[in-house]
């Protein structure tokens, strides 16, 4: 039974460990979390009439765009390491 998913007949890799896929799951809430303000906020920037409310907006969401980005990568590098990759 894998840990990943129930049903499935094969392990999961001896790499993935409860701790790591707590703090991937951690990086992965902060993804989302980021990547969902930022459509939020790039929602509210298309509706606004005002032009410097709107560029704050827009702001504030390629901020969250940008967050997400970083918090998947590093979701990423951590699990390439530990599978022993170069990452």
């Amino acid at each position: 039974m894998g840990i990943l998913n129930p049903q499935s007949k094969s392990p999961a890799p001896s790499y993935l460990t409860i701790p790591l896929m707590s703090e991937i799951k951690g990086l992965l809430n902060k993804t989302m979390d980021a990547y969902s303000t930022g459509i939020d906020r790039a929602a509210y920037a298309y509706l606004s009439k005002n032009v410097q409310e709107s560029n704050a907006l827009r702001g504030s969401a390629l901020t969250g765009f940008a967050k997400a980005q970083l918090y998947a990568q590093k979701a990423v590098t951590i699990l390439g390491r530990a599978e022993g990759g170069n990452n």
